[in-house]
C-alpha cells in the first residue's frame, strides 16, 4: 500500500487524511468543485482522501477531459474544475522525460492548452502547474538499500526512488543505521532524520508523528534508491524518478492564462 493505492476502502482513505479538503472549502462556500480525471481514479483511496464532495467527470482520453473542461467552464455559475493529466508523469517514470514519447506527450498537451486558452471564457482563468519534477537514472546509478540493511531489520521502507522512508524495527538503534549508511552511501546520497528535515524547514511541525520513518535517505547525485525486499520488481525498471530536494525535482511550473 501507498499513499497513491492500495487502500481497502475509501473510508479507509478518509480516516487517514481527515483535513478538510478544498473540494469541500469550495463546496461549502457554495463554489461547485469539479475534477475531471482518467475514470479509474473515481472510487480511489487518493480521490476519498483528497477530492472529498467534487463531482467527478472520468474520461481516459486527454481531448476528451479537456473538452468536458471547456464545457464545464461556459456554464457561468462558480466553480472550480480540477483537471488531472496522469500521462506526462507515468511516461517519465517508464521512459525519462528525454524519451521522443514524453516529447510527443508534452506537444500534445501544448496543443490542448493552446485550444482551452483560445476558447476560454473571460470571466475564468487557468491555472497550469505540476506536483513534482524528475531526472532520469540509467540501472547502473541504483542504489540497493538491502545491501546495508536486512529486511529483518526493518518494519518498512516506503517513499519515492530517490526519497527513501526507513522505518526501524527498533528505533533505539537510530544512531547505529545512521553511521552505518553515512559511510556505505553518504557520498551520494543525505542521510536524514524526520527532526533534521523539519530544523531545515522542508517539514512543518504539524506532520503526524506515527506516520514518521526513523530515517529518511535523499539521493543527492543521479541515483536511484531502493530496497528490493520491499520495493516492487516493476519499479525497478522505471527511467523516470523524483522525490529528493534537487531544483530539477522541486521546481515546478506556474503558468497563468486568462487572468
Amino acid at each position: 500500500m501507498n499513499l497513491l493505492s492500495g487502500w481497502s476502502s475509501q473510508e479507509q482513505a478518509a480516516l487517514f487524511q481527515p483535513l478538510e479538503t478544498l473540494s469541500e472549502s469550495a463546496t461549502q462556500a457554495g463554489v461547485e468543485f469539479h475534477d475531471v480525471a482518467p475514470a479509474i481514479y473515481e472510487y480511489s483511496g487518493f480521490s476519498a482522501a483528497t477530492m472529498r464532495s467534487a463531482t467527478f467527470h472520468g474520461h481516459n482520453d486527454i481531448t476528451q477531459r479537456f473538452e468536458k473542461a471547456r464545457s464545464l467552464l461556459a456554464d457561468k455559475n462558480k466553480k472550480i474544475v480540477y483537471l488531472y493529466l496522469p500521462e506526462l508523469d507515468q511516461c517519465a517514470h517508464a521512459q525519462g522525460w528525454k524519451s521522443d514519447r514524453w516529447l510527443h506527450l508534452l506537444e500534445a498537451l501544448d496543443s490542448e492548452m493552446q485550444n482551452l486558452k483560445n476558447s476560454l471564457p473571460k470571466s475564468s482563468g487557468v491555472i497550469l502547474t505540476a506536483d513534482h519534477g524528475v531526472i532520469d537514472v540509467q540501472k547502473n546509478n541504483h542504489i540497493y538499500l538491502d545491501e546495508y540493511i536486512a529486511a529483518e531489520e526493518l518494519d518498512y521502507v516506503g517513499g519515492d526512488t530517490r526519497g527513501l522512508f526507513v522505518y526501524l524495527k527498533d528505533s533505539s538503534s537510530v544512531s547505529v543505521y545512521l553511521e552505518r549508511l553515512a559511510e556505505t552511501i553518504g557520498d551520494r546520497c543525505y542521510i536524514v532524520t524526520p527532526e533534521d528535515l523539519i530544523t531545515a524547514g522542508y517539514w512543518g511541525r504539524g506532520v503526524r508523528d506515527h506516520l514518521l520513518p526513523e530515517i529518511i535517505v535523499l539521493a543527492k547525485k543521479e541515483v536511484a534508491l531502493y530496497h528490493r525486499d520491499f520495493a516492487k520488481p516493476k519499479s525497478l525498471e522505471m527511467v523516470g524518478h523524483h522525490g529528493s530536494i534537487s531544483s530539477n525535482e522541486l521546481s515546478i511550473p506556474l503558468i497563468k492564462i486568462g487572468f
